[in-house]
């Protein structure tokens, strides 16, 4: 009884070591045939009709663009003067804000008028209220029939 356990154990310790050293020859083979790849596309590009194509911007400038994206303050607090639960939303992200940058807000610095303030000053303010107000259905584009 004994033996076939031994015997058992070593199957299957043989087994997974094979197992591991296939999934490892896997995982070796395919990044040493992507750069053959990408030379062989770039090679039938070049000499093909194709026009040159311009190389892909880097992400961080777009994103970095889509960070300057906001309504105008007079937009924001339209809205957010009609809806004091949006206000009072808005507050608690600016007050997130502060904590993440290792700011401690007074009491004076979440008055309405504070607020006001801060939208026509601040753009990052902006286009966190802008992103706040689209969450909830505000300052989206609508359908023209």
């Amino acid at each position: 009884m004994r033996s076939s356990n031994i015997k058992g154990r070593a199957s299957i310790s043989w087994a997974s070591r094979q197992a591991a050293a296939m999934f490892l020859a896997g995982s070796l083979a395919v990044p040493a045939a992507m750069p053959q790849q990408q030379s062989q596309q770039r090679a039938t590009q070049g000499s093909g009709s194709e026009p040159t194509r311009v190389p892909a911007r880097p992400p961080d400038i777009i994103s970095d663009n889509l960070d300057r994206v906001a309504a105008s303050a007079e937009q924001i607090l339209e809205v957010l003067n009609k809806e004091a639960g949006l206000m009072v939303e808005f507050k608690r992200i600016l007050a997130q804000e502060a904590g993440v940058s290792g700011q401690i807000l007074e009491e004076s610095d979440l008055t309405d008028v504070s607020i006001a303030e801060r939208l026509r000053s601040s753009l990052r303010a902006r286009v966190l209220a802008t992103r706040l107000l689209q969450r909830y259905g505000y300052l989206v584009p609508k359908v023209n029939p």
